[in-house]
């Protein structure tokens, strides 16, 4: 039996095709929100060292914009395909470690502390965040996928937590860690992306 969420209305609907059309129509762009990856792509140099927690589109994306990338992914298929597409660009600047599920948060904190921009995308993503906090440079951009659902602020995206309480404790800790950091939240009506810029 289908679910009807409530928020599936023809102006959702027509939000959701644009972004699957931009989607399609830029097959190489990180699936973030498209302002998201515009402003990215003006800050974004060759001098920049990346971690990314959680990989996917924006792996491949990344390493033809950074000087260096280091990319952490649990899922051994998923793996694969993103490695094949870096080789398959010619890309040796990076580095995208397969992680076991439960030494996730582990591989992360063990990583240095010297990031330019870290995006945070993947599983366990309330400890990934906090973590990330500790990694960044003075400067950095932390960027947050589907940051309406873990971050409170007045987004009209679906499945927002909006002004409400956080997910979880960690999401608690991290929003009083970061509040007052400059923040830019871009959104295409079907999903947000955050970017944090660290003092």
């Amino acid at each position: 039996m289908m679910v009807i969420r409530s928020y599936w209305t023809p102006d959702y609907f027509k939000r959701k095709i644009g972004v699957i059309l931009y989607e399609k129509t830029n097959p190489a762009d990180p699936w973030l929100a498209k302002d998201a990856n515009l402003y990215l792509q003006k800050k974004l140099n060759k001098t920049f060292k990346v971690l990314e927690i959680g990989s996917g589109r924006s792996t491949t994306w990344f390493a033809h914009r950074v000087g260096k990338l280091i990319s952490i992914e649990h899922d051994p298929s998923w793996h694969s395909l993103v490695l094949d597409n870096l080789c398959k660009h010619q890309l040796r600047n990076f580095d995208l470690k397969l992680v076991e599920r439960s030494n996730y948060v582990a591989e992360a904190r063990e990583l240095p502390k010297d990031f330019d921009a870290i995006l945070v995308d993947g599983i366990f993503r309330d400890l990934c965040a906090l973590e990330a906090l500790k990694h960044l440079k003075s400067g950095g951009m932390l960027i947050i996928d589907d940051s309406q659902r873990y971050l409170p602020y007045g987004s009209k995206t679906p499945e927002t937590i909006g002004l409400g309480p956080l997910p979880s404790n960690e999401w608690n800790i991290f929003h009083q860690q970061t509040k007052n950091w400059k923040t830019r939240y871009f959104s295409n009506g079907v999903q947000d992306t955050a970017i944090l810029i660290k003092p």
